[in-house]
């Protein structure tokens, strides 16, 4: 077994990791909410900015996979506000094993995260050290870098031997998001874990995402199913200032918003995932020949609220 020196993995030194594993890369892709030309539009890799270790790629990139996933509203003893689900501690596990099971000497090994629209995965080099029936069944664990599964306990990451796994079955099972496929891809010395995911995308060409069944045709986004027919929306003003460039060019990318509003294309990709599932706008057609249709009742534009 591969005993890795997880002091070494965890410095704060952003070159320990290439000193010490040279082939050995880190990668996250943001491939959803794709407009127009682009590959992507989120990457963190070895780019200088941040430090080139385990613990900061695990830090920086759990909550970016975790933005889309649906989040009810509970409240604990009553006054607290609870976030957290069964599907996100999941995928929590998921980037765990992704880490402890990374075979860190392989020649160009890559632990690779992608988001997709209707898809998490989670790829790491080096096979499974047990069959994939063993692991579905749970019970057996036999984790490549135990001391930084270790180290990712005392920090409140990762499950009891034999537990990750059926974990995530179960948290999925109380879902209609399918069914998690593990992959032991041997003609790439690779690992591959599929978590679908409830799209992003319009699931209705002539409706708003997420309208209220009974609401009336113009009834204004984002407003209470009983509201007056004449109630203002509420936007931020990022939200509001998509809206206003999308008016005069319905095939803005978000690049082209970011430069116009003067945001950062995060920022821009945040609140378009708000527009579209509170119903402000949709994207028709194909992301890369397609285009944005406002679903704002434009008569009333001047009622719009910037908070």
């Amino acid at each position: 077994m591969l005993q890795v020196d997880s002091s070494t993995l965890f410095s704060p030194s952003s070159f320990a990791i290439r000193d010490r594993f040279a082939n050995f890369r880190m990668d996250y892709l943001d491939m959803s909410h794709l407009v127009g030309d682009e590959r992507y539009h989120d990457r963190l890799t070895y780019d200088g900015l941040w430090e080139n270790n385990l613990y900061q790629f695990f830090r920086i990139v759990s909550p970016k996979i975790q933005f889309d996933l649906p989040k009810p509203f509970k409240l604990e003893k009553g006054w607290k506000r609870k976030d957290d689900t069964p599907q996100r501690e999941a995928v929590r596990e998921a980037f765990t094993n992704a880490i402890i099971h990374c075979d860190l000497m392989m020649d160009a090994g890559i632990l690779r995260i992608e988001k997709h629209d209707d898809r998490l995965c989670f790829r790491n080099p080096g096979l499974l050290k047990l069959p994939v029936e063993t692991i579905y069944r749970g019970g057996n664990s036999k984790a490549r870098n135990p001391k930084i599964q270790n180290m990712l306990r005392m920090i409140g990451f990762g499950e009891n031997v034999g537990s990750g796994f059926p974990k995530i079955i179960a948290a999925w099972k109380e879902t209609n998001w399918g069914e998690p496929l593990l992959l032991n891809k041997l003609d790439v010395d690779e690992v591959e874990l599929v978590l679908p995911v409830p799209s992003t995308k319009a699931t209705s060409v002539n409706a708003p995402v997420n309208a209220p069944v009974n609401a009336p045709v113009n009834a204004p986004v984002n407003a209470p199913v009983n509201a007056p027919a004449n109630a203002p929306v509420k936007l931020n003003k990022t939200q509001s200032a998509i809206i206003k460039v999308l008016l005069k060019d319905n095939r803005a990318t978000y690049e082209d918003l970011a430069r116009t509003i003067g945001v950062d294309r995060t920022t821009i990709r945040r609140n378009i995932a708000v527009l579209k599932e509170i119903g402000a706008i949709r994207r028709v057609g194909e992301d890369k020949n397609g285009y944005w249709e406002v679903l704002l009742d434009i008569t009333r534009w001047d009622m719009v609220l910037c908070s």
